[in-house]
């Protein structure tokens, strides 16, 4: 690690991009291979030299400080909190001697060894672009701020377990999926409150050439943010709109409110390939929605609508069964409550469901 301090409010861009309080000193993290200094990109290295008057420990866990800007915290230099701490074991006019405590980390990131996380701290710090990572253990995020960052060209592999208890404030889980893959993944008890465009409980936007497999969101929320002026807003039980890519095997029971495209599953449907999946949240808005996928979005003779293959949706009395803007596609199925169910405990125990469907479904 290389640590870069700023020391004076000209030197100084804050998060939000804007000229910075004196008081806020900035302090930046970089990790090998890093060829950018993010927020602190107006600074000279001359003037990272630290006053010993200024303090003699920084730094703050994940688990202490909160998602806006701390003083006090370690930021890396896409200006999350890094989790490192330092003290000041000795200086002088022309040096500074530091004691670095950095989180711990098992794995190298690569394919052949990804880095295992257990923690959510190890979440905040470990999944990033470019890199794969394996969850080994349910991580519970109770009192600590996510936020939510763009992905790209990244793996994670959920290897079964859950992570849960999360308020986001934000538009879920991450901003959006680039070129990214996801897999056997479970969120349980997740609330995102959008503050833009799209929203949705693992992502917002999934792009071309993301896979998003075996994930299932059990229970939870998602809110609409600020709508765009044009109606490009998707609000989705699992991810807010997704304009190329595939998901397939997965679930959520997530509920959705608000939005002008608005879905149990996906909001505003653009593209990508939707194999398998199944959503039973109700969903409530006065715009466009539906219990599966809220809006296919198209332009006169070009469409990029998505490809629906096996899918289905749980029937509810409250809320709207089926898109408004376009009906069901071809494999999307509505299923009530099952008419009866039985479970033969003589071998290994089974459990067999006989459902009713709601009429035929065809392309729009």
């Amino acid at each position: 690690y290389i640590i870069y301090r700023v020391s004076t409010a000209e030197g100084l861009i804050n998060l939000e991009g804007s000229p910075a309080d004196p008081s806020k000193d900035g302090v930046f993290i970089f990790r090998p291979g890093e060829n950018s200094n993010g927020e602190a990109n107006s600074a000279s290295l001359a003037q990272a030299v630290q006053p010993a008057t200024v303090g003699t420990t920084y730094g703050k866990t994940l688990e202490s400080t909160g998602g806006a800007w701390d003083k006090d915290s370690l930021y890396f230099s896409d200006g999350r909190n890094s989790g490192i701490t330092l003290e000041v074991v000795g200086s002088g006019t022309d040096f500074i001697d530091l004691k670095i405590t950095a989180p711990e980390t098992h794995g190298s990131g690569t394919a052949a060894d990804p880095y295992l996380i257990s923690t959510a701290t190890e979440w905040a710090n470990l999944v990033r672009d470019g890199k794969h990572v394996k969850v080994v253990a349910d991580i519970d995020f109770t009192g600590v701020a996510v936020t939510p960052a763009a992905l790209r060209e990244a793996v994670i592999d959920g290897d079964g377990h859950t992570l849960k208890n999360l308020t986001i404030t934000g538009n879920g889980l991450f901003e959006s999926l680039d070129r990214t893959t996801i897999s056997n993944l479970t969120l349980d008890h997740i609330t995102v409150n959008g503050v833009s465009e799209h929203a949705g409980t693992l992502a917002a936007a999934v792009y071309e050439g993301t896979r998003i497999s075996g994930v299932h969101v059990l229970s939870g929320q998602v809110n609409a943010g600020s709508a765009s002026p044009y109606g490009f807003q998707g609000v989705g039980g699992l991810v807010g709109t997704i304009t190329g890519g595939s998901i397939d095997r997965s679930s959520t029971a997530a509920t959705v409110n608000g939005g002008k495209n608005t879905g149990g599953f996906i909001g505003l449907a653009q593209g990508g390939t939707i194999t398998n999946n199944v959503a039973s949240g109700a969903v409530t808005s006065t715009g466009k929605k539906g219990s599966f996928y809220g809006s296919a979005l198209s332009f006169g003779s070009m469409t990029n609508d998505a490809t629906y293959t096996d899918n289905v949706y749980v029937i509810r009395e409250a809320g709207q069964p089926r898109a408004s803007q376009a009906g069901d596609k071809a494999g999307i199925y509505g299923v009530a409550l099952p008419d009866r169910a039985a479970i033969d405990m003589t071998a290994t125990p089974t459990l067999t469901i006989t459902p009713r469907t709601e009429g035929v479904n065809v392309p729009a």
